[in-house]
């Protein structure tokens, strides 16, 4: 019986897999981490533990969720609270 050979998903999945449990379940070493304008609570999080973002040229602040295709000038927004979210955003990435 021939082994199946791995799909794409599966050999990126294998490079990244730390450990596997007993359940199956994985531990992956994520290399990337991206944000959008609803990340506001892990860096609340993080703020509240005194902590900074650990790999910051790792993680990658993506305004994708509330912001119009028009442009982020606050003139674009439809909705103050939106342009805010943005705006926290922009912060937090900084």
């Amino acid at each position: 019986m021939t082994k199946e050979p791995n799909s794409l998903f599966d050999k990126i999945w294998n490079q990244h897999e730390i450990k596997k449990n007993t359940a199956g379940q994985s531990l992956l070493f994520i290399d990337r981490h991206f944000c959008h304008e609803l990340s506001f609570h892990a860096f609340n999080m993080l703020e509240a533990r005194k902590m900074r973002v650990r790999h910051p040229k790792r993680t990658i602040a993506i305004a994708d969720h509330y912001t119009p295709t028009s442009g982020t000038n606050k003139s674009n927004f439809t909705n103050i609270a939106h342009y805010n979210l943005y705006k926290n955003l922009e912060s937090n990435a900084s």
